[in-house]
């Protein structure tokens, strides 16, 4: 078990997020708010959201996307049910995650998890979170990426009918992507929707081409992007539970220098840039901000914990 706090002189060079020692765009990012105690719990892998978690007691795993693993949240919801609880929780929140990834599937930058599954079997339990099906539509069609796509080219001018057959077959992947995972995982699994999309959004490309509205209003909605009402309730009952929590508050949230206590400004640009390692070029370092707006707040994952600690998993935990 290894321990980093990763701080700007060791940050390595290149881009996207690589195998080894290293799982590092949120903490090159956000190095002067947070420090996320990113440690290995597995051998020649990434780094994971901490504290470290000792893996010979009890605990319960949680997967998900950027909200499980809780940018600029000193305590996300896997933590606060650890402190309420008792019983260690093991973050492997992994931004731009889906269910594919956690079977193995490697995409973009991200490496394939070598026996991940090996230990989310041995935890007690397992909560996933409901994450988008948009990295399997850019599978299907790279062109088809939620990034500026207000003003790309390819989606102003894709045939409704194409697209609307791309996403169909992406749906059906991540319905059996889901399904597989849960099926894969030995030990009970809740599902958990940690978002406040309204799942009978209707994708409307045509409104979008035509002027009509922006791209999150027309096509993609908000996270996780494209997911509606058939696609829970196809995965729903392969679960043993299901929560969620979907208010948005405490947004904007107002970043915080941690070592001055001075407002943050932090670039807008920058993320996309160490993401992909393209627009260094139109890289305008003056567009910056001191708030964020898209991750949920400290305020949404105590609503999280609210939501899960009465969980009949944790309410037996509290009585023990």
């Amino acid at each position: 078990m290894e321990n980093y706090s990763i701080g700007p002189e060791q940050f390595p060079k290149g881009k996207g997020q690589k195998a080894g020692k290293y799982i590092f765009t949120y903490q090159v990012r956000d190095w002067q708010i947070i420090d996320y105690k990113m440690w290995k719990p597995l051998p020649n892998f990434i780094l994971f959201r901490g504290p470290a978690v000792d893996l010979s007691q009890p605990y319960v795993s949680f997967l998900g996307a950027a909200q499980t693993f809780g940018p600029y949240v000193e305590k996300p919801f896997p933590y606060l049910l650890q402190e309420k609880s008792k019983i260690n929780s093991l973050n492997l929140g992994v931004g731009g995650a889906s269910a594919a990834w956690y079977q193995h599937r490697k995409w973009f930058n991200h490496p394939k998890p070598p026996k991940l599954l090996n230990i989310i079997n041995k935890s007690e339990l397992c909560v996933l979170q409901i994450m988008s099906p948009k990295n399997t539509l850019i599978e299907l069609d790279q062109n088809l990426t939620t990034i500026d796509a207000s003003t790309s080219e390819y989606w102003k001018n894709i045939s409704p009918k194409k697209f609307y057959d791309k996403l169909k077959k992406a749906k059906e992947i991540w319905i059996e992507d889901y399904i597989n995972l849960i099926d894969s995982i030995k030990v009970p699994v809740y599902l958990f929707d940690f978002s406040y999309r309204d799942f009978n959004f209707s994708e409307d490309l045509e409104g979008f081409q035509n002027k009509e509205g922006r791209f999150i209003d027309k096509v993609s909605g908000k996270f996780p992007q494209y997911v509606d009402h058939n696609m829970i309730n196809a995965i729903k009952d392969k679960a043993t539970g299901y929560y969620e929590y979907k208010q948005r508050i405490g947004l904007p949230q107002k970043l915080k220098d941690r070592f001055t206590g001075a407002d943050h400004y932090r670039s807008i640009e920058l993320p996309r840039l160490l993401r992909t390692g393209e627009g260094k070029q139109d890289f305008n370092p003056n567009n910056i901000t001191n708030t964020q707006v898209y991750y949920p707040s400290p305020q949404m994952h105590y609503g999280a914990f609210e939501a899960l600690i009465k969980s009949p998993f944790y309410k037996e935990k509290l009585r023990e």
